[in-house]
């Protein structure tokens, strides 16, 4: 897949340089672990689910904060960049502060291989903005892929995850 910059008529990767809030600092989000982003994930070819992903020196998780999701019309640049924009507020609010809450995704740390980004655009995001991806590779072969929602530092958490894991 060649990397192709972000086009006016259709989402993109959002950036530091290039996102329409003018916002000069990565979104953040809250959450139970060392490492909390919001992200979308592809299930079943074409449907897809919003997660609350968080990671532990054990382990990575992610808990479902909502449910399956199409491209917005238009949603104002200050709104866009907001990576908790498209989930559910109780369920985002649970998610970060009931230890007992129920997790979609958990995945040991001695399971995780490596983890690796690609900024390159995703086929199917319509305007969904998104500031690229974080695919966590697993010792059985298996490879997760995490969309980052809104503008989050993508590199920056990839990053913190291999050193809280200890992976490359």
């Amino acid at each position: 897949m060649s990397s192709q910059g972000p086009s006016p008529s259709w989402g993109g990767i959002t950036t530091l340089s290039n996102n329409h809030a003018g916002a000069t600092g990565y979104q953040t989000i809250d959450g139970p672990g060392d490492v909390n982003f919001v992200a979308m994930q592809y299930i079943a070819l074409i449907l897809n689910r919003t997660l609350l992903v968080y990671a532990r020196a054990d382990g990575l998780y992610g808990v479902v904060v909502a449910a399956v999701r199409s491209a917005p019309g238009y949603v104002a640049p200050a709104a866009s960049i907001d990576p908790a924009r498209a989930v559910r507020r109780q369920v985002l609010h649970r998610a970060q502060s009931d230890p007992g809450v129920r997790v979609a995704i958990h995945i040991p740390h001695d399971q995780i291989a490596r983890v690796s980004t690609s900024m390159d655009c995703k086929w199917g995001m319509g305007s969904v903005p998104y500031s690229g991806r974080i695919f966590v590779h697993t010792t059985s072969g298996r490879k997760l892929e995490f969309i980052l929602l809104g503008l989050q530092d993508v590199t920056g958490q990839a990053d913190a995850l291999c050193r809280l894991w200890n992976v490359p």
